[in-house]
């Protein structure tokens, strides 16, 4: 039976015709952890966007942060609070022991509504693997087809998938209208819940590629691939006329910048954030440095009007303290011989400062 579903432009930017992925839904959130398995994979795509940093290593990543150990991982979801884990590479699937033992950490720590999405080439899947990954607790398999060969491999997997969410997300190429089309009649005859179309950008370690294959940059746009929207729009308007049931969602390469990291970061800033430090809209954190050149900080510094717990001592020369109190007192202070700053930073384990203000 034919679904009447409607295009909709989503306040993140995003386009969908029918329903958004429930993957989808949290990473627009900023609720879902990233989890890089793996820079490790067999295809050599050229509009691959993975950094030469991870590109062909074994190296594991959460969030942008070198982890080595599952406890890691299991830290860093509880410092974001995530709800969800989004898990990729490389090729998840080429350390399958390891992607399997993860769900089932996550699964196990917080529970069965912790939302897990695996994205995959697909490479070396069968059922036994599919049902491997069902038991460990997977929500979202996405499959990203390279060879159109693959197609027959997902008719078989479609048919026998229970409890799995099975949907496709590929990146757009300009010219691969025609392509994408003839995929698409395909997957909504053997009823593939989603197709997720994602804008190709430009990257350090994919520009000279395509460049090379003559793309250009969308105008007003510092890394989406020009015609890579449009061709995806004409997608979904080809599902929204032929009445498809299938579910499309074309996601901007802002989103992934304005929402997806940006409301990540401020869920980790919210919880790693002292209490004088500031978390602002953008997530990051804000603090005041009061400094002494004569190392005498401890003893100007009025505890009556600076409560312990709202300083934090480094040395006999510094004090981290609240932005807001260090501007209430800010003349007081310097009557004192105390220098302000004000500094802004990014709420990673860098702490990357990102802003000085004296």
């Amino acid at each position: 039976m034919k679904r009447m579903n409607v295009i909709k432009k989503l306040k993140t930017g995003s386009i969908v015709y029918g329903k958004l992925p429930r993957g989808c839904i949290l990473c627009q959130k900023g609720k879902k952890l990233v989890l890089f398995v793996t820079g490790i994979c067999n295809y050599k795509c050229f509009y691959c966007p993975i950094s030469l940093e991870r590109r062909n290593k074994d190296r594991m990543y959460v969030n942008d942060i070198s982890v080595k150990s599952y406890k890691e991982i299991l830290k860093e979801a509880e410092r974001m609070d995530a709800m969800g884990t989004g898990i990729t590479g490389g090729e998840p699937l080429l350390r399958f022991k390891k992607t399997l033992r993860i769900i089932k950490i996550l699964k196990d720590a917080f529970g069965e509504e912790h939302h897990i999405h695996l994205y995959t080439s697909g490479l070396g899947i069968n059922m036994e693997k599919i049902k491997m990954l069902e038991k460990a607790g997977l929500d979202e398999l996405r499959i990203h087809i390279i060879e159109d060969t693959f197609l027959a491999k997902l008719c078989k997997i479609a048919r026998n998938i229970t409890k799995i969410e099975l949907g496709i997300e590929i990146p757009v190429l300009p010219d691969s209208y025609l392509r994408i089309k003839k995929w698409i009649l395909y997957l909504d005859k053997i009823h593939i819940r989603f197709l997720n179309l994602n804008e190709m950008e430009f990257t350090e370690a994919n520009s000279l590629k395509l460049l090379e294959k003559g793309y250009k940059l969308r105008y007003g746009s510092l890394t989406a691939v020009k015609g890579s929207r449009r061709t995806a729009l004409r997608i979904i308007r080809f599902v929204e006329k032929n009445k498809l049931n299938i579910n499309v969602h074309f996601c901007p390469v802002e989103v992934k910048d304005r929402y997806q990291i940006s409301l990540r970061l401020f869920r980790r800033a919210y919880n790693i954030a002292k209490k004088f430090e500031i978390v602002s809209d953008e997530g990051t954190i804000i603090r005041a440095m009061l400094i002494d050149k004569n190392d005498k900080i401890r003893k100007k510094v009025n505890k009556k009007i600076f409560p312990s717990t709202l300083i934090k001592y480094v040395g006999e020369k510094y004090i981290f303290t609240s932005p807001y109190l260090a501007l209430r007192f800010n003349k007081l202070l310097k009557k004192n011989g105390i220098d302000i700053k004000y500094i802004e930073y990014l709420p990673t384990n860098s702490k990357k400062v990102i802003k000085n203000i004296f």
